[in-house]
């Protein structure tokens, strides 16, 4: 190491109005930058915080770089306010990372980022320009409720394991890219904003994932959500947290005049919803019957040759018994009268 700090250091409320490095060094005990701020670039690269570090209210003008740096204690930068380009490519944070108010005006990198044991937290974060978060790893869940992504946001081929991604409320005004993105547990895009497309290509390895049980946790929820577009072409989405969810989705197809997609998310509408008036005790059971029964006759009425079929059934019934009937009628009585 460059340099090496054995005891806490403070550098709480200091102004670093030139350049400064602490590359390669490593922070033995806590470390302070709280109010601090920074007028030109500084760099963290391959540096060890080996306990808390706190940056909460930090205001960081020139170009900031933490490439490859570990953070072994909480990192906290809520708050902060981020002027120019700042990367935290290849980062690891062990003990969660809170961003919680934090503002990012120009391009944010987190490239591969990992985020273990504790949430990462970006609860009311806005992103002013582009941020990528491509192979990052969140391996406890992410808090993403209330974020504004100004600009396009790229999650290509991250993973959420453990607990769900929730962006509640979060509000996207260019693409979202979470293509090829694996959701252990669950997403959340409930009263979610999206006014360009939202890209799902091929999340949770695809409909290849059918038969594999490593994804029976996942839902999805996307209900009071707005979307404009999306592309969801070969995502795996096996359940949803409501029918709501469904119908968002079926919507967004018949807007794009994908009419066999809409009647495949129709299809799980109505599986949804049958199952929530089977949870729902108090459900009439007349809305119970009429459901089922229009399922079986005709699968939701997306199923004609189901419908036909029954309806030849039923004709060969009636017929039968009809017969039946007049076979053992006794005409003899008849001829009596």
């Amino acid at each position: 190491f460059k340099a090496f700090f054995i005891q806490d250091a403070d550098f709480g409320g200091t102004n670093f109005k030139n350049s400064v490095s602490f590359m390669e060094t490593c922070f033995g005990s806590q470390v302070l930058f709280r109010m601090s701020s920074f007028e030109m670039e500084v760099y963290f690269e391959d540096t060890i915080f080996s306990q808390k570090v706190d940056f909460m209210d930090a205001k960081f003008k020139g170009t900031v770089t933490f490439i490859k740096a570990k953070f072994k204690g909480c990192a906290w930068f809520g708050l902060n306010s981020f002027e120019s380009k700042i990367s935290f490519e290849e980062v690891s944070f062990e003990l969660g990372a809170n961003f919680r108010g934090t503002t990012f005006s120009q391009n944010a990198n987190f490239r591969e980022a990992k985020f273990e044991q504790q949430q990462a937290n970006f609860y009311e974060v806005t992103f002013n320009q582009e941020v990528y978060f491509g192979q990052a790893v969140f391996a406890n869940g992410a808090n993403f409720i209330g974020a504004n992504f100004v600009e396009g946001a790229n999650f290509d081929e991250a993973k959420f394991e453990q607990e769900q991604a929730n962006f509640y409320g979060a509000t996207f005004n260019k693409q979202v890219d979470f293509g090829l993105v694996v959701f252990t547990n669950g997403l959340s895009f409930d009263n979610a904003k999206f006014n360009n497309i939202l890209i799902l290509n091929g999340i949770n390895e695809g409909k290849e994932s059918k038969n594999n049980n490593k994804y029976d946790k996942f839902i999805f929820d996307l209900k009071n959500a707005q979307v404009e577009r999306i592309d969801y072409t070969d995502a795996y989405i096996p359940k949803a947290k409501n029918r709501e969810t469904f119908q968002v989705l079926k919507n967004v197809a018949i807007k794009q005049n994908d009419q066999i997609k809409a009647l495949d998310f129709y299809v799980e509408e109505m599986k949804q919803y049958k199952k929530e008036l089977k949870e729902d005790k108090k459900a009439k059971c007349i809305d119970r019957f009429i459901l089922c029964f229009f399922e079986k006759v005709s699968y939701f009425g997306t199923n004609p040759l189901i419908a036909i079929i029954w309806i030849l059934l039923t004709n060969v019934l009636f017929l039968s018994v009809l017969f039946l009937m007049i076979d053992n009628f006794e005409w003899s009585r008849i001829g009596s009268y």
